[in-house]
């Protein structure tokens, strides 16, 4: 962790020639007056005279600083608490010590401490401000800005420091019902698919029937079993592992794009849910099939980096994979 540390009096030198012009008039009117109220003056500015000079010297180069990054998943429009943690590795009385993020695209907003604390009585604290909605991306982070203040505002110094770290910010999944509309054969141009005629290829063996619920593929409608209830019945399967490649179109809008991108990640969670290997494919990049957690981290990354193109994508035809296609722009 690197820095520099530069100081000056708040609002230029019209700050600084207020606070000095202040400090000598208290000092002329405690000479003047005499007695105890002069004594009381003259002890006001040498006393603000020590805080200033606490804030002028005070080894801003000993406060460390650590950011705090959500450690779970984040998709496009949660709110992200960022932290930094302070500490200083020699004591010295800090008034106010703020933290702020260069070059954040979106403003944070201040929590009831107001982005700033103190460390009087203590050599470690922690603070944090909230990001109200994050886009869709991998947002880097670098510098912090370090800035502390005295208690009346006069003085200002700041200290830069690099801080590498990157927050990931993945699609919203579209809705499971649209995860079954988009496995049947009724997907039209929006699923260009290639699935197997034999629905247990992808689901598995059927193993029985269940009464249909909203969003269930009609080519799972098991009609001999319908027929003979008088109740709309689907087969219900047991799972069985097979190779998936999800496939997301090149999209030149933006909103074509997005949608694009929410049901490619529904497709890629539920696959990897229930036990199948999946690859991914964009525009840009290709992961080759996999599963686990890590997979899943590694594909949503892709699905986050993911731009706006013209250039098509390619596909290997020749293999054995399942391969589901999914483009924005037509609505389920």
């Amino acid at each position: 962790m690197k820095g520099r540390v530069s100081g000056r009096l708040a609002g230029g030198l019209t700050g600084g020639l207020t606070s000095g012009l202040t400090l000598a008039w208290v000092v002329a009117a405690g000479v003047l007056l005499g007695g105890p109220v002069g004594m009381a003056l003259f002890g006001l500015a040498l006393g603000l005279a020590a805080v200033i000079a606490l804030a002028v010297w005070g080894p801003l180069e000993s406060v460390k600083v650590e950011r705090l990054l959500p450690d779970k998943a984040v998709r496009v429009g949660d709110p992200v608490d960022i932290s930094w943690r302070v500490s200083a590795i020699r004591w010295w009385p800090w008034f106010s010590l703020s933290m702020e993020d260069a070059g954040l695209d979106t403003a944070p907003e201040a929590g009831p401490d107001g982005g700033r604390l103190s460390l009087l009585l203590r050599r470690s604290a922690q603070v944090g401000r909230r990001l109200p909605g994050v886009t869709r991306g991998v947002h880097r982070f670098d510098t912090v800005i370090l800035t502390a203040t005295d208690p009346f505002g006069l003085v200002r110094r700041q200290r830069r420091l690099s801080i590498p770290g990157e927050l990931e910010v993945w699609p919203i999944a579209a809705p499971a019902a649209d995860v079954q509309r988009l496995l049947s054969t009724t997907g039209g141009a929006t699923v260009r698919e290639h699935l197997p005629r034999d629905a247990g290829a992808l689901y598995g063996q059927t193993r029985g029937v269940r009464v249909y619920a909203p969003g269930d593929a009609l080519r799972l409608v098991h009609w001999p079993a319908t027929a003979k209830t008088g109740r709309l019945l689907v087969r219900q399967f047991e799972n069985r592992p097979v190779a998936l490649h999800v496939v997301v179109e090149a999209e030149s809008e933006p909103t074509y794009l997005e949608r694009a991108l929410s049901r490619a990640a529904a497709l890629v969670e539920w696959g990897l849910h229930h036990g199948h290997s999946v690859a991914l494919t964009t525009a840009a990049d290709h992961v080759p099939a996999g599963s686990g957690p890590a997979h899943l981290r590694r594909l949503m990354r892709v699905l986050a980096l993911a731009q706006v193109t013209d250039d098509p994508d390619t596909v290997d035809r020749g293999s054995d994979a399942v391969v589901l296609r999914v483009a924005g722009e037509e609505p389920l």
